[in-house]
């Protein structure tokens, strides 16, 4: 294979897609093997704590920057698996079957045999780990490089025999790697390194490898530290000094331990500070291809900490509340706060760049992941211009929604979820009309925003922009400080079709804007959430999911159907996996275990459906056909956050007017409790 062969004596960095820079071509000479990644991210795993986890990968990272700087991107490239830059961190489009073909050619093991191992332990990892035998000697070892390219070629097979492909491709990667290293690499491929290394800690590491070979320019900080280290050292000497004068030895060597320590402390400050920074970098500018380009160019102490056009931030989100009561208690009786509507809708931030001299596009939208979609509304991309008279640069915080422009209403989500993911036809955009709600202003002109109180930030807003009706608006938003007031405006949202609200801080430092923070200055209160006002559902498990990670070796995720009185036969209405502890889930599968022992066939290859449930035309898709099929006799409580038309739920399938294929499914499902 060409990605086997190809010769690593230099290497091209891809321009970034998040930033619009082109990196320069980097000599790449391979000095860490993929087996020194493999055997550190397994010694992650096995560590209990968080910062020695952190501890380890920084260890490996320096030595990465010192001995083969351009290593130390692909190091955190197949950590992240942010394999390119701005590509988010996910799955290749290779299923567990395809995985376990390329597994049982290179292994020898029989399908049936991995498929089973692989029911039990819920990790394809392991079950890799189990089967494989060491490469035959004598063989080149895998490099970094290597498996990096042919992940991403992976990720690019499509096509006729592209199954095909991918299979032999793997296959013969494994061949070569020891059971360590296809333990990451199939993990990797399926999208989880499954060490607890998360990101905010591959970004300490990172600030903690940094800050290791670079001095840090804080003079207060150098200083201390020269000082306890010169303190530890006469101390030191003074012990050498006085050695068989036992009270004088003691006295002068607690001196140097009490030195070191203080040393330490700094060392710590110092490493805080660097973790601080690498993390403020981050939530603006969040791409890990940058961000290690950055630190490789200047260092961790000059890096640019500044949100810019062009470049996404994490988004700042908000912490579910329950009750109106909830809301009042976080943010007390002292001063009011923003009740802003919560619209059904994605979350979409708006991009308008300084005048390109090419004449392209001024626009860039991104998604709450960070994702470029610009394509798939091409009528933003043409609105906001308009919508920014006399503006050069903007950033801006907003909800897309599917509109009815007649009626002047917000339409269900699933509207704007049925328009295309890609580039929509004309006639496509025009089934589905747009509106955007702005709700915040991040950068103008060229001047950040973050740190501005929300209030001025929204005085901004509805100051340079300019409203269209049925295209642009701002988010409709009230100041409130007593409960009377705040479930007036939750009722209100609810009729005009809002999720609920959005409670915020409008004053104080708490009213900054926190980039990637879930904050508790930001509460979301949806009707759904709230008690009284959202009904629940009694419905029945149908069929177990064997579980994976920490749910493995047990059901992880149930079918539940609802009972169609006239024809006597059960319809799935949702899939569900949230709301159970891990008792419950413990507790539950031995009860169905006992009632209907879990089959050997991984997910998609279950037994078929029993007489008494009705599916539609298609049946079930491979990514919902359960391990086992349940008897329907236990009862559970669940709330959801909405029902949604769904070609594979059948739940009142036949009955929806204008949609004869298509059933209703609970969007968001969570488990109550189960009925006594």
């Amino acid at each position: 294979m060409l990605w086997l062969l190809q010769a690593t004596s230099s290497r091209t960095r891809v321009p970034c897609a998040l930033c619009h820079s082109a990196a320069s071509q980097v000599p790449q000479v391979p000095q860490v093997r993929f087996a020194e990644l493999a055997q550190t991210l397994d010694s992650i795993e096995q560590a209990g704590a968080r910062l020695a986890k952190e501890e380890l990968m920084a260890k490996l990272l320096e030595r990465a920057c010192r001995e083969a700087p351009s290593d130390m991107t692909l190091c955190v490239a197949l950590t992240s698996l942010q394999l390119s830059p701005g590509m988010r961190p996910s799955k290749l489009g290779i299923g567990d079957a395809l995985i376990i073909s390329a597994l049982s050619e290179a292994s020898g093991t029989p399908v049936a045999t991995l498929k089973a191992e692989l029911t039990q332990v819920g990790d394809l990892g392991i079950v890799s780990v189990d089967n494989l035998g060491e490469p035959p000697a004598g063989g080149a070892p895998l490099t970094l490089s290597e498996v990096h390219d042919a992940l991403l070629e992976l990720a690019v097979q499509s096509g006729g025999g592209s199954s095909t492909r991918k299979a032999q491709m793997l296959s013969e990667m494994m061949v070569r790697a020891t059971p360590l290293e296809a333990k990451f690499i199939v993990r990797s491929i399926r999208g989880k390194t499954r060490t607890g290394l998360g990101d905010r800690s591959l970004r300490a590491a990172l600030a903690q490898a940094g800050a290791a070979l670079v001095d840090d320019p804080s003079p207060e900080l150098a200083e201390a530290l020269s000082n306890e280290a010169e303190t530890a050292a006469l101390a030191l000497a003074a012990a050498e000094g006085v050695r068989g004068v036992p009270a004088a030895e003691k006295k002068a060597q607690r001196a140097a331990t009490a030195a070191r320590k203080a040393a330490d402390k700094v060392r710590g400050q110092r490493r805080r500070r660097a973790v601080e920074l690498v993390d403020a970098v981050f939530q603006v500018q969040p791409c890990y291809h940058q961000l290690v380009e950055a630190l490789l160019e200047g260092g961790v102490w000059s890096l640019d900490v500044s949100a810019k056009p062009g470049m996404p931030l994490q988004p700042m989100t908000a912490a579910p509340v329950n009750s109106v009561a909830g809301v009042l208690k976080r943010f007390g009786a002292e001063r009011p706060f923003l009740a802003e509507r919560k619209y059904d809708g994605e979350r979409c931030q708006l991009h308008l760049l300084p005048p390109q001299a090419d004449g392209s596009s001024r626009v860039r939208l991104y998604s709450r992941s960070n994702d470029e979609v610009s394509v798939r509304f091409p009528e933003i991309i043409e609105l906001l211009p308009e919508c920014l008279p006399g503006t050069t640069s903007a950033v801006i915080d907003a909800e897309v929604c599917a509109y009815d422009v007649e009626k002047d209403a917000i339409l269900p989500f699933q509207s704007l979820a049925a328009r295309p993911r890609k580039a929509p036809t004309a006639e496509q955009a025009a089934a589905t009309p747009l509106c955007v709600f702005a709700f915040d202003l991040l950068v103008h002109d060229g001047v950040e925003l973050l740190q501005t109180p929300l209030s001025e930030r929204r005085r901004l807003l509805a100051e340079h922009v300019r409203p269209v009706k049925g295209r642009m608006a701002l988010a409709l938003g009230v100041e409130v400080a007593d409960e009377a007031a705040l479930e007036e405006q939750l009722a209100l949202a609810v009729a005009e079709s809002a999720e609920g609200l959005m409670c915020k801080a409008l004053e104080g430092p708490e009213a900054a804007y926190q980039p990637g923070k879930r904050s508790l200055h930001w509460l979301k209160l949806k009707a759904d959430y709230v008690d009284g006002m959202g009904d629940s559902l009694d419905l029945v498990p149908i069929g177990g999911y064997m579980g994976q990670g920490k749910r493995s070796g047990r059901f992880g995720a149930y079918l539940l159907a609802c009972l169609d009185a006239a024809s006597g036969r059960w319809q799935p209405v949702c899939k569900l996996g949230s709301g159970f502890s891990d008792d419950d889930l413990a507790t539950w599968h031995a009860i169905f275990a006992a009632e209907a022992p879990p089959q050997a066939e991984p997910q998609g290859e279950a037994q078929p459906p029993p007489e008494w449930l009705e599916l539609p035309a298609g049946g079930l898709p491979p990514s919902l056909q359960p391990h086992t099929w349940l008897e329907p006799k236990h009862v559970w409580e669940v709330k959801g956050a909405a029902l949604s038309l769904s070609p594979w739920m059948s739940a009142a399938l036949g009955r929806v007017v204008g949609e004869p294929t298509k059933g209703l499914a609970l969007r968001f499902p969570r488990l109550v409790r189960a009925r006594p």
